[in-house]
């Protein structure tokens, strides 16, 4: 798989700039692949920290709208993306990519 592909690079990156301006620290990374009797793909975990103004204002907002943000993915889909816990500046995401045909 090239690294332009691989859905867990883009997804990090495009949850690197949905929270600019503040500065993040992905601490902790999970891939899981994942298939279903029609899809392949993987599940994602990440543990981040942001910081900067507003830091946790911001990042509350990114948790109640990233699950409506329509990420496009040459060759993936997010077919599910959210944040499951939030701490402080602290926060784990989980999402499910699949692989278009």
């Amino acid at each position: 798989m090239s690294r332009k592909s691989d859905p867990h690079r883009l997804l990090t990156s495009a949850l690197t700039k949905m929270l600019a301006p503040l500065e993040v620290v992905i601490d902790e990374v999970k891939v899981t692949p994942w298939a279903s009797a029609t899809f392949r793909g993987a599940r994602h975990a990440f543990a981040l920290t942001v910081s900067g103004t507003d830091a946790l204002k911001h990042l509350a907002i990114f948790a109640e709208q990233v699950g409506d943000h329509d990420f496009n993915f040459s060759g993936h889909f997010v077919a599910d993306i959210l944040v499951t816990d939030q701490k402080g500046p602290r926060c784990t995401i989980e999402a499910l990519t699949g692989e278009v045909e």
